[in-house]
This record gives C-alpha cells, sequence and structure tokens, in this order.
C-alpha cells in the first residue's frame, strides 16, 4: 500500500507540472485520469500519436465515458513510472 501511495503521489505531482495536463489523487485505484483538454479534447488520437512518437500506453478516456483524458496506470516500479511521464513530457510540449 504505501508502495502504491509513493508511486501514485510522484505521478500526480510530476504530471501536474507539465503545462496543459492535471490531475489529481485518486482514491483508492492504481490508476490516474490525466486532463488533456488544454492540449486536445481527442483522446483517441492522443493516446495513438503518444504511443507511435514516444512508445508509452495509456488509454483513451473516451473508453471510460471520459473524453479529454487518459488513463495512465502507475502499478509498475517508480523509475518505469518517471520515464513514461517524461516521455509523455516530451510530446505534449512538442504539441
Amino acid at each position: 500500500r504505501n508502495e502504491f501511495e509513493l508511486r501514485r503521489n510522484a505521478a500526480v505531482k510530476q504530471f501536474n507540472a507539465i503545462d496543459g495536463l492535471t490531475c489529481v489523487n485518486p482514491d483508492g485505484a492504481f490508476y490516474l485520469f490525466v486532463n488533456i483538454k488544454d492540449v486536445t479534447n481527442d483522446s483517441m488520437t492522443f493516446c495513438s500519436e503518444l504511443l507511435e512518437e514516444q512508445g508509452v500506453a495509456v488509454v483513451p478516456g473516451l473508453a471510460f465515458g471520459t473524453e479529454g483524458y487518459f488513463r495512465f496506470s502507475f502499478a509498475t516500479d517508480l523509475t518505469s513510472i518517471q520515464e513514461g511521464i517524461k516521455r509523455i513530457k516530451t510530446f505534449v510540449e512538442s504539441k
């Protein structure tokens, strides 16, 4: 539990430091819904291009009825989480 809390807090902090992205702490999940509405409202295209350009797989919010968001899992090691968010930041900054 403590490890997941550490991962969650680190991911939320890193996402909120990226211009155009925001997210809040979930209450008990192992994933975040990241708001991309300041970048695009098309989560399918965002996620597809992110995978193509940066090799990062996230799930479009559209699949969960939350267009303008993507779902990011933090059920992996902290190093992988940080690398993934770094790549997402690079991708967003290129838009």
